[in-house]
């Protein structure tokens, strides 16, 4: 690979170029061009600005790159300064811009693909066999690497078209970060940690209410017989009360919201001054 670094920049200069930095467990150093086979990485001295430059090359119009050193074997993250000057003295020398490339050891990272999908094999350094270790690894790869999770937040974007190998990473309307594609169901999913997700039935909800359309969302269809559930059972008292109901000289039928046909059929009668209704059944 080769021009990775990109740089736009007034016209016509022959004094563009860059330095190389690193976070070295918290030192910054500066990547040493001039000698890299003694020492690659050295603390920053004005005195050798000339040993820490990569000069850039103008492609047009104000248009410069510069290849990133292959010298830099290790991957990671590294931090690009892009100064103009003469490279003698780092007061006489301006620094015009910055940017930062994610190497693997040998070319740039580039943690989306032309379609702007993550690619999970570029985060990881493979794609793993079983997608259900993606967030086990994740999880590894953010205890350890503090630039991670910038890297992430700087190349990710949104994406419709998701591949066997890609998981593309949405927000909703409320800001909430969904994961779709091939994994959406909570048996496909880990926690961050890597344990298991289990579905369970939460049988002790408090402080809920139910909305102004709730009760409408619940089934109106009649029984064809006696009632067995308690939604059939409101239902058929408003089969009782607003359906065609017949009384004759032993028996009280009611009928279907259609009319086409009995539903119940109860017995009454009359000993005394008592009379006694039965219990419905079916008719």
């Amino acid at each position: 690979m080769s021009h990775e670094i990109k740089i736009i920049y007034n016209p016509g200069l022959s004094n563009i170029y860059i330095c190389v930095f690193k976070n070295d467990n918290g030192t910054i150093k500066v990547f040493n061009v001039a000698n890299p086979s003694e020492s690659d990485w050295v603390i920053w001295d004005n005195n050798n600005i000339g040993n820490y430059s990569i000069l850039a090359t103008e492609i047009g119009q104000g248009f410069y790159t510069v290849s990133f050193p292959s010298e830099i074997t290790d991957p990671g993250r590294y931090d690009v300064i892009v100064f103009s000057g003469d490279q003698s003295s780092l007061a006489n020398d301006d620094i015009v811009g910055a940017t930062n490339v994610v190497w693997n050891g040998s070319e740039e990272i580039f943690i989306t693909d032309a379609n702007g999908r993550v690619d999970v094999g570029k985060v990881l350094g493979e794609v793993p066999e079983d997608k259900t270790d993606i967030a086990e690894e994740v999880s590894s790869i953010l205890s350890t690497d503090d630039n991670f999770l910038n890297s992430i937040a700087e190349k990710i974007i949104t994406s419709s078209d998701p591949s066997s190998n890609l998981i593309p990473i949405f927000v909703d309307t409320t800001g909430r970060v969904e994961i779709s594609g091939t994994k959406n169901t909570l048996d496909d999913l880990n926690d961050i940690d890597g344990s298991s997700v289990t579905a369970t039935t939460i049988s002790d909800k408090t402080g809920y209410s139910l909305s102004s359309s709730g009760l409408d969302s619940i089934s109106a269809i009649e029984p064809s017989g006696r009632a067995t559930t308690f939604r059939e059972m409101i239902v058929q008292t408003w089969m009782r009360f607003f359906n065609r109901v017949e009384k004759d000289g032993s028996e009280i039928s009611v009928y279907n919201d259609a009319d086409s046909g009995k539903v119940t059929t109860q017995g009454y009668g009359t000993v005394g001054e008592t009379t006694t209704v039965e219990k419905s059944s079916d008719a």
